[in-house]
């Protein structure tokens, strides 16, 4: 499935972003086997907007940086990174920063990249969780070994 997401209305000098299409609480509508009967309204008002103006893929969401650093893809990470650096902040659903994603698959070069560039290798989540304790959870030994060296 994949996720709806409306972009802001072009505003003069600032960047267009992703924001929810219909947020409910923290959730996100998505589109294919979890959409419900009552949603189906909303959803039909959403796609029948013009797609440049109103919608954006998951592709083009501050939140792809999150699966680039569990993937590993220091690549694709490195280049979301370049086109907007705050997105090393970017928190998902349950407050995991993209540090907290490569501790939990052991992506060291991710976790590497984050510290050269400033980025919080101590930074929370929801329930208070660093990546060091995500390290520990998922037994990423070399994460782990990185993050006790930080």
């Amino acid at each position: 499935s994949a996720s709806v997401f409306r972009r802001t209305p072009n505003k003069p000098n600032a960047s267009r972003e992703c924001i929810p299409a219909h947020p409910s609480g923290n959730e996100w509508i998505l589109i294919g086997n979890q959409i419900h009967a009552h949603d189906t309204n909303e959803l039909q008002a959403i796609l029948t907007q013009p797609a440049e103006a109103e919608v954006c893929l998951l592709s083009d969401s501050p939140y792809r940086i999150l699966r680039a650093a569990e993937a590993g893809n220091l690549e694709e990470f490195i280049r979301l990174y370049e086109s907007d650096n705050n997105r090393l902040t970017v928190k998902d659903s349950k407050g995991r920063t993209a540090a907290h994603q490569a501790a939990a698959r052991n992506r060291v070069n991710i976790l590497t990249f984050i510290h050269g560039q400033g980025g919080n290798l101590n930074a929370q989540d929801m329930i208070g969780n660093t990546p060091l304790h995500t390290a520990v959870e998922n037994d990423s030994f070399d994460a782990l070994e990185f993050l006790l060296k930080m």
